[in-house]
């Protein structure tokens, strides 16, 4: 399905999977997700599900993008920044880095969230900034 809203946890516990498979993320306070689905408007690509009760604050796709929407022209211009710090592109042209910048996300990770488990395969690449 295609992503209608945007959730911000304010409490209890969501885990994050894929296809059924095992867990990818567990979410607890101040965790977000819905975003790539309203700014990209493209079907959800993961399964979200509560594991103990929680509260969320939800934000239509109307409101995010009339709100928080601009924001995202600032999230780019941070990623952009990042990505030409790294020695790692420092060879890439402005235009190879805003497509990278434009498939990638920026996340926050709580103390204690499991950003992966031991044999999991990998389906992403992360950077450290």
């Amino acid at each position: 399905e295609v992503g209608e809203k945007f959730y911000i946890v304010l409490s209890g516990v969501l885990n994050v999977e894929k296809r059924g498979k095992d867990i990818l993320a567990v979410m607890r306070q101040g965790a977000l997700f819905g975003e790539p689905a309203l700014l990209y408007n493209k079907p959800r690509s993961n399964t979200v599900w509560v594991e103990e009760s929680c509260k969320l604050m939800v934000i239509s796709n109307k409101d995010y993008k009339l709100r928080l929407g601009p924001l995202h022209a600032l999230d780019a211009q941070i990623k952009f920044r990042e990505f030409r710090l790294m020695s790692a592109f420092e060879q890439w042209s402005d235009e190879m880095v805003a497509d990278m910048v434009e498939h990638t996300t920026l996340r926050r990770y709580m103390v204690g969230e499991t950003l992966f488990k031991e044999g999991q395969t990998c389906e992403w690449l992360m950077f450290v900034v």
